[in-house]
């Protein structure tokens, strides 16, 4: 099959509509116009019953176009398809269909894809039609589920966080330090979906921003809310979050509250401990 990444970053960004949403032929060059989309089966569910075990999920489409009078400009124009995990973004699979000749026309074609019945996945998938270099329709897009069943709960073997952490003098350096905890799941690590710390002061108040959500990411760069994670390794289970001490915070002791979450809402135990901001 041929690739085509001209058309991959283009399709996504037009893609961004709410699923199962048709953006207007204005958006394309008019060649093509995608009239519907429809994806079969658009939700998995198993259960218990269908025992721990890999398989594999065939999906059908089946979308109905209509084609403008300068389709003979465009030999070598297809059916293109791209299934993206919905959390990061990331192409999983792509494929592409030729187009059946006439102004009118369905295409329906299909893809595989390799599951565990233990799996919570989302995707969403986008159709459009093209060339190597050329964007030739809108984009449908469309959404894909699948819904395993839970096979225990994430388990923090350990946290580690200072007893202590001396405030700096003003006009001194900000103090770095870091909150971590180990976490494994008991059947795959890929079902532990957040692992969190919630801070509470010595007035038992939440501070701000908490729970703050820790990473294995092994990467020293911003997260999301504008925190940095610390993780030293990825994917070691050892998730990290680091925290800035400045002159102006007050001594206090706080007590952290850690638990993890998988991918189907069942938490683990929590685990408390506690930390000291001197002077």
């Amino acid at each position: 099959m041929k690739s085509y990444y001209p058309l991959v970053a283009l399709a996504f960004l037009l893609s961004l509509a709410a699923c199962n949403d048709i953006p207007s032929v204005e958006q394309s060059a008019e060649v093509f116009q995608i009239k519907s989309f429809s994806l079969s089966p658009n939700e998995v569910a198993f259960t218990p019953s269908d025992g721990i075990r890999d398989t594999t999920v065939s999906v059908q489409i089946r979308v109905d176009i209509e084609q403008s009078n300068s389709f003979a400009s465009h030999p070598n124009a297809q059916f293109i398809y791209e299934l993206r995990n919905r959390t990061n973004g990331e192409i999983v699979l792509e494929g592409s269909a030729t187009l059946p000749e006439g102004s009118s026309s369905r295409i329906e074609t299909s893809f595989d894809l390799d599951v565990r019945t233990f799996d919570f996945r989302e995707y969403s998938i986008s159709t459009f039609i093209g060339t190597e270099d050329a964007l030739l329709s809108n984009t449908a897009q469309s959404s894909l589920t699948i819904s395993g069943f839970p096979v225990g709960v994430p388990d923090i073997e350990f946290v580690e966080n200072p007893d202590t952490v001396l405030i700096p003098a003003q006009g001194q350096s900000s103090v770095l330090f870091q909150l971590k905890a180990k976490v494994v799941h008991p059947f795959d690590q890929s079902l532990i979906n957040r692992v969190v710390v919630g801070i509470r002061d010595q007035d038992n108040n939440f501070l701000p921003g908490s729970p703050f959500r820790m990473y294995d990411d092994g990467s020293a760069s911003q997260i999301p809310d504008g925190g940095f994670s610390g993780d030293s390794v990825p994917g070691d289970s050892l998730f990290t979050r680091q925290f800035q001490l400045s002159s102006t915070n007050n001594p206090d002791v706080y007590t952290l509250f850690y638990h993890a979450i998988d991918n189907f809402g069942f938490s683990s135990d929590t685990v408390q401990s506690q930390m000291r901001f001197i002077r």
